[in-house]
């Protein structure tokens, strides 16, 4: 969950309102599209945002983001957000958040 792809698009599967993308190693995902369409053999950023189950394909978000222990990176926007703020104790700034 969360892992980035560089996919290839492939059809648009018009039934499920999505576009298969090849993650490669034989895995594929569907992107959830609706107005957009994606030429077919376009490359672009992915992330899984649901595993596989069974014989379903995994998930994928052409916005990926990359989860660090401090921050989250916004890949494509360069925003870069922080995970949660931290709580720094020391004797003279008891509480002190630290973002």
């Amino acid at each position: 969950l969360g892992a980035v792809y560089l996919a290839k698009a492939g059809k648009r599967d018009p039934r499920i309102g999505g576009q298969r993308m090849d993650l490669g190693n034989g895995l594929e995902g569907i992107l959830q599209v609706r107005d957009k369409q994606i030429l077919e053999g376009t490359k672009l950023k992915v992330s899984i945002r649901r595993e596989p189950i069974g014989s379903k394909r995994a998930v994928v978000s052409d916005r990926p983001i990359l989860q660090l222990p401090a921050a989250s990176i916004h890949l494509g926007t360069g925003s870069v957000k922080p995970a949660h703020a931290l709580c720094h104790q020391t004797a003279n700034h008891p509480g002190e958040h630290i973002t």
